[in-house]
């Protein structure tokens, strides 16, 4: 029994080796982008693009806010804020590499409990000026604001007076 080729061998169709490397290329490509979609679905972070609003925009988002107001008070809340950046960033700065010499403290084989309340008391009386600060802000920009949304404001200022917390891996 012969086929069409004629004595009785069957031809094999081999890809090319570059055909091989893009179909790997491919393949690689397409589960980066179902991994990063998958991840961006189970993490519920959006990055502040919810529900159709843009950044800032969120859940009492300063953001829309600041919108809301006369062209001279947004001037006066942005620069009032800008101020308290610049004058809190050192402080925020100092907590981390205090939080970082406190951890290598810790994982000391030696443990010196001497210099570990004297590091853990100045994280605490930083983090203790931060939230002065933040109060002093709020004690200035609250005025300016409408009085519908002060109670919000607040509450986005106390709840972000200390160090920003990273999440890592996402």
């Amino acid at each position: 029994m012969t086929d069409e080729n004629g004595g009785g061998q069957h031809v094999r169709w081999r890809m090319p080796r570059w055909g091989w490397a893009l179909l790997t290329l491919s393949l690689a490509l397409n589960l980066l982008v179902a991994g990063s979609m998958i991840g961006i679905a189970l993490s519920g972070k959006h990055h502040g693009w919810r529900d159709g609003r843009g950044p800032g925009e969120g859940r009492g988002g300063l953001g829309r806010v600041l919108r809301q107001l006369p062209e001279e008070q947004r001037v006066a809340v942005r620069n009032l804020f800008e101020q308290q950046r610049e004058a809190v960033r050192p402080l925020r700065r100092q907590v981390r590499e205090e939080t970082r010499a406190l951890r290598k403290l810790v994982a000391e084989e030696n443990f010196d409990r001497a210099e570990f309340e004297r590091r853990l008391s100045r994280i605490l009386d930083m983090r203790i000026d931060i939230q002065k600060r933040v109060g002093a802000l709020a004690r200035d920009v609250l005025p300016l604001l409408p009085p519908e949304v002060r109670g919000r404001v607040l509450s986005r200022l106390l709840g972000r007076g200390g160090p920003k917390r990273r999440r890592r891996g996402g």
